[in-house]
């Protein structure tokens, strides 16, 4: 288990609410059910992705929407400025409830009977579901969406008992084995998922094509997909997401440039790397020119600060699970 308190949490609410959220987000909101989540981006207006997180629909006319912790006041000002401009007279309201929820993420395979004995009830939550319930009186609600890359679950509660709900998953979970994991550890697996995060892979010059997320986009009237669409955000030699495994167990620092055998050009950059615990090597994740075209070549990754020089092969971004039955288990 970990703290996620710090993500962003922003509720849309009104008649307008699921039309104004299609028209930002990549993946209409507008035909989710009530009761259920979906992985979401937003865009900027010139076509980059501004942030990644989830969407809720918590009753027809009212979603939940989290954003990375960085992006949240961003996230923020670009809802207010589009229902202001865009949607002017509109009846939807944007409202920032961040400080009101505390939050912990629960993973593992152990994940569901934790939150069944803290919920008093079976949590029977399906994979990208969402429930509302009472815990002790006060309204609960869990989510179940996993950074982690297994079975996993978000509980939100009133900031007031976050410390409360915290202590009581550690107490109910003993004989489960329950344990808080850090920032670190929640690093490496998401690394091992091949799972986005924002000052690495969305780091404001990358696409959704870039990172190879199409399947997050659907249809074309979200803000951005124009500006998405210009020649040079399409070209085929631009950098694209890739995994890296090392081929001489060296570590790989992150920045370190990726280089082609034989040549001292750079043909792009690790954003991401870490020591897998699950792969028992060293495996990152960078962006790379024509990337996804060169999968099993072979490269020189350098790093002049780090004195480090090593070879690594190039390979999905997803190093475990690829499958996702871990997850939808």
């Amino acid at each position: 288990m970990t703290d996620v308190s710090t993500l962003g949490k922003i509720e849309i609410l009104g008649s307008d609410a699921s039309a104004f959220l299609d028209s930002v987000c990549t993946w209409g909101p507008s035909s989710l059910k009530v009761g259920r989540a979906r992985y979401n981006l937003l865009l900027r207006e010139d076509g980059f992705i501004l942030d990644d997180g989830t969407v809720w629909r918590l009753e027809a006319e009212r979603f939940f929407l989290t954003t990375s912790t960085a992006n949240r006041a961003q996230v923020m000002q670009h809802l207010e400025y589009l229902r202001s401009v865009m949607f002017a007279g509109a009846n939807v309201f944007v409202v920032d409830t961040t400080e009101h929820w505390a939050a912990v993420a629960v993973a593992g395979p152990q994940s569901r009977a934790l939150i069944s004995r803290v919920c008093g009830v079976e949590a029977d939550v399906p994979h990208l579901g969402v429930s509302t319930m009472a815990c002790d009186g006060h309204e609960m609600r869990v989510a179940r969406v996993s950074y982690s890359g297994e079975r996993a679950y978000e509980v939100y509660v009133p900031a007031s008992r976050g410390a409360e709900l915290w202590l009581r998953l550690l107490e109910e979970g003993r004989d489960l084995g329950a344990a808080p994991y850090g920032l670190e550890a929640l690093d490496i697996l998401r690394i091992e998922k091949g799972h986005l995060a924002v000052g690495h892979e969305i780091n404001g010059r990358t696409t959704i094509a870039d990172l190879g997320v199409n399947w997050a986009a659907k249809g074309s009237a979200y803000f951005g997909y124009h500006a998405s669409r210009r020649p040079a955000l399409t070209a085929p030699d631009r950098l694209q997401l890739v995994g890296l495994r090392s081929l001489d167990d060296a570590k790989i620092p992150e920045g370190a440039h990726i280089l082609s055998v034989g040549e001292r050009l750079a043909g792009g950059h690790v954003t991401s790397a870490a020591q897998s615990v699950e792969l028992g090597t060293f495996i990152a994740l960078g962006l790379l020119e024509r990337g996804r075209a060169r999968m099993g070549e072979k490269v020189l990754v350098v790093s002049p600060v780090h004195g480090v020089e090593c070879m690594a092969i190039i390979e999905n971004a997803v190093f475990v699970d690829p499958e996702g039955k871990r997850l939808k288990s």
